[in-house]
């Protein structure tokens, strides 16, 4: 960024400007990605009257060879001033014409600049992600009808069992079978469940 020696009264007259100012209205929207934007007329007739106000005023200069750059002044009645210059290459690919491009290319810097020398927005904040599907959680597959048997089998089974066995032994159950509802395996859990009710049967005694 170059500026005059002093930007004293600039700096004075920018943050009262900056006080009142407002976002300009994104009322444009993009074709390619989709989000909305303040065209540039819009922007420059909203902020010239509220510059004036305070003494500003801003030109914008076309500049460059193999690049096309836009150099932004923003200069204060007392002499003070500041300027910047960005550029870009022409995207050629779109099929537009030399002067077609170059007009593409002019009136995105002069709409980018002059909101950055003001330190305005007329954006919508797409944060690198403009179009980009939301990303759904994948839906788990309803369970087998015999999964469902085993499983329903299973936990009646743990529940006579865990009346009378140890807390350490119905947790050991109650992982053997999560591990086999998780594989989907409806023969290993209706074994599981076999199992659970032959121990919880009472034991004949044996003389």
């Amino acid at each position: 960024m170059e500026h005059s020696e002093s930007i004293a009264n600039l700096a004075t007259a920018l943050a009262a400007y900056q006080a009142t100012a407002s976002n300009p209205a994104n009322t444009a929207k993009n074709p390619f990605l989709k989000n909305k934007y303040a065209p540039l007329n819009a922007i420059l007739a909203e902020v010239r009257p509220e510059l004036a106000k305070h003494g500003l005023s801003l030109s914008q200069l076309v500049t460059g060879v193999d690049k096309i750059g836009v150099t932004s002044m923003l200069m204060h009645s007392s002499g003070e001033w500041i300027a910047d210059t960005v550029a870009l290459t022409p995207d050629t690919s779109k099929g537009l014409s030399t002067a077609q491009n170059a007009g593409v290319v002019i009136t995105y810097l002069r709409r980018y600049a002059v909101q950055a020398i003001l330190g305005i927005s007329g954006e919508d904040d797409t944060d690198g992600h403009a179009d980009k599907p939301v990303d759904k959680p994948a839906e788990k597959p309803a369970p087998m009808p015999e999964l469902t048997q085993a499983s329903a089998a299973f936990k009646a089974a743990l529940d006579d069992v865990a009346k009378v066995a140890p807390d350490e032994a119905v947790a050991g159950w109650r992982k053997r079978g999560a591990d086999a509802y998780k594989s989907g395996d409806h023969l290993r859990l209706q074994e599981l469940a076999d199992e659970l009710r032959d121990s919880a049967k009472p034991q004949e005694d044996i003389y």
